[in-house]
């Protein structure tokens, strides 16, 4: 509107201009040597502008001619330039359709017509990718990594040529050199992160990770999670080595992050072991209350050296005073109460979860209790086999592997953090899946295979040709560290408690069993002996007219039963017979079941977990 307004302004100007002229022609007189020319002032004005407007146009046209050449070559330029462009789009569009051909033709005509543009070489790279020709996908990607302008590029597409070869170093390379170039970019720093950790290089992703966090590629939260547990998977390979710096490294993981299980578990072990039992004891308590867990509670109870199983059983109880009703609390006490030989104690923990679909950990512990208190086989048996159909107990878990211990990165992917502490899939109740699973179906199916042969045996009328003491079943635990004994292991029984659970012996029986036959119990098993049949057979009655009188067993109707020294006979029986074995459970260990407590020699046991 303001332009036309102008425009009118303008043509009314030069109206009333001419007009004025008009109104007043005036007279203009040429004296030209021999010439007189006389004019109005108006057709002088007018002549002037026509001759302007010719010479304007002559000029025009010789500039035009003159720059021709140059116009030409410019159209020229532009149309290869626009049918360059147009072949770049479509060579983009065919290689997202994955239309490999298409994408090879149109990369071909695009670097022809735009020679010196970094799109063609992007183009034909990803069409040659998707040819599978990697060589030459390589070759340009190395070509635009020498670009300033396209390094960073250059960098991705051999980091991701690499990444896919599998060739971990030089890919770590490229991603080292992207993000000291480009510290803001994202991919850089995670793709880093990721290979230092799957390579176990702590340190680095530390500080790859401090450069993350300080370009905001994570949040708060995250980096104090993932520091605590680089922190603590350093601790974890530095603890049998330099337990000063372990033990610093997973004080401050603890720090980061309370709930996390294993700095806690490792700050507190090396703590107990070098006296400082406070300290250990804080941060164990500290976690339990996020994530009660049974390494805490096993370092809880070991943090005193010394202690014996009735303060073990006192320290776990103010321990679980913060979580009573968590079922692994409920745990923690029963299987310090069985060490303590509290078997009320034991029963009443456990009453809870047995009502509720009671896990594999929970029927092992009262198989313990009813083959230690009442030394009941069948009852051992019925929860042995309740124990094979039970779900299973949670345990450290990352990607389908099932790992006896907490592991920094997964197995599997090499991810950071992948480890969880939870219930393992139905699936993992299949053979090799489950580690305690297999072991307690094998220990079922022996029990009642060795029942069946006891149970023929006394249908035969030889019960007492079972074994060789009348015993049919006997539940032997076996020391991981037992004391050094002056006696002959073979003469003295050291190493195992043979409970009987056949003529419900009594406990002065117990006791007047020889004091070599008490140890430390840490791998407790069940050894069923049906060779005595055979011993008793073959060298009963040699033997006894070998021994002199007072060497000689006492009948088992005139005396108690006790457990009496093996015959050889009964040793080389022995080792034909069939044994079956509790899987390896360190915090449901049952403790010694005769004689006085002792403590193990490493006060404080590793806990391995199923």
């Amino acid at each position: 509107m303001i332009r036309a307004l102008i425009y009118l302004l303008l043509l009314a100007a030069l109206a009333a201009g001419f007009a004025w002229f008009a109104e007043n022609p005036g007279q203009l007189t040429i004296d030209w040597p021999g010439y007189e020319i006389d004019i109005t002032l108006f057709w002088f004005t007018v002549a002037i502008v026509i001759a302007a407007g010719i010479l304007f146009f002559i000029a025009s046209l010789i500039a035009r001619l003159i720059a021709s050449p140059r116009r030409l070559r410019r159209h020229l330029k532009d149309r290869r330039r626009t049918r360059g462009y147009g072949a770049l789009r479509r060579g983009i569009f065919a290689v997202g359709a994955g239309d490999e051909a298409v994408a090879a033709r149109y990369a071909i005509e695009a670097r022809r017509a735009l020679n010196n543009e970094p799109l063609t070489a992007l183009l034909q790279a990803q069409s040659a990718q998707l040819s599978g020709d990697h060589r030459t996908a390589q070759r340009v990607f190395e070509a635009l990594s020498e670009n300033p302008e396209t390094r960073l590029l250059g960098l991705r597409g051999l980091f991701l040529e690499a990444s896919r070869e599998g060739q971990l170093e030089p890919a770590r390379q490229y991603a080292a050199r992207a993000m000291a170039l480009n510290p803001a970019l994202p991919w850089p720093v995670h793709a880093l992160f990721t290979m230092q950790c799957s390579g176990r290089d702590w340190q680095g992703a530390l500080e790859t990770l401090s450069v993350a966090r300080n370009h905001r590629h994570i949040d708060r939260k995250t980096y104090d999670r993932r520091r605590a547990v680089l922190l603590t998977a350093q601790a974890q390979e530095l603890e049998e080595t330099q337990a000063g710096s372990a033990v610093d490294l997973a004080l401050e993981a603890h720090r980061l992050a309370p709930d996390f299980v294993p700095a806690a578990v490792i700050a507190g072990r090396i703590l107990a072991s070098q006296g400082n039992m406070n300290k250990a004891a804080r941060i164990l308590a500290r976690t339990w209350q996020y994530s009660p867990h049974p390494e805490l509670a096993l370092n809880y109870a070991y943090a005193r050296p010394g202690d014996s199983p009735r303060d073990r059983l006192a320290r776990i109880k103010s321990l679980i005073v913060m979580t009573p009703d968590d079922p692994e609390a409920r745990v923690a006490l029963a299987t310090a109460a069985i060490d303590a030989r509290d078997w009320e104690e034991a029963r009443v923990a456990l009453e809870p979860l047995i009502a509720k679909n009671p896990t594999a950990r929970v029927c092992a512990l009262m198989a313990r209790i009813e083959g230690s208190e009442k030394r009941d086989a069948g009852r051992v048996r019925e929860w042995l086999a309740r124990a094979v159909r039970a779900p299973r107990d949670a345990v450290w878990m990352a990607d389908g592997v099932i790992s006896s211990e907490w592991q920094p990165i997964s197995p599997v992917t090499g991810a950071l953090d992948a480890f969880e502490w939870r219930m393992p899939p139905e699936e993992a109740k299949t053979p090799g899946a489950d580690p305690l699973f297999d072991e307690i179906s094998a220990l079922s199916q022996e029990l009642e295979a060795v029942a069946r042969q006891i149970d023929d045996a006394k249908l035969a009328g030889e019960d007492d040709a079972v074994n060789g003491a009348g015993k049919p079943l006997t539940i032997t635990a076996t020391a991981e560290e037992a004391p050094a004994s002056t006696e002959p292991a073979e003469a003295s029984g050291a190493g195992k408690t043979d409970m009987s659970a056949a003529t419900g012996e009594s406990e002065d029986a117990q006791a007047a069993a020889p004091s070599g036959q008490t140890a430390v119990i840490v791998k407790p098993s069940v050894e069923v002996d049906v060779a005595g049949k055979a011993a008793a057979a073959a060298g009963g009655e040699s033997e006894a007219k070998d021994q002199p009188e007072s060497e000689r067993a006492t009948p088992a109707a005139a005396t108690p039963d006790v457990a009496a020294e093996p015959t050889p006979a009964a040793l080389a029986a022995r080792k034909t017979s069939p044994k079956i074995f509790v899987p390896e459970r360190p915090p449901d260990d049952p403790g010694p079941e005769t004689g006085d407590f002792e403590e193990p020699s490493t006060p404080y046991p590793r806990y391995r977990s199923h």
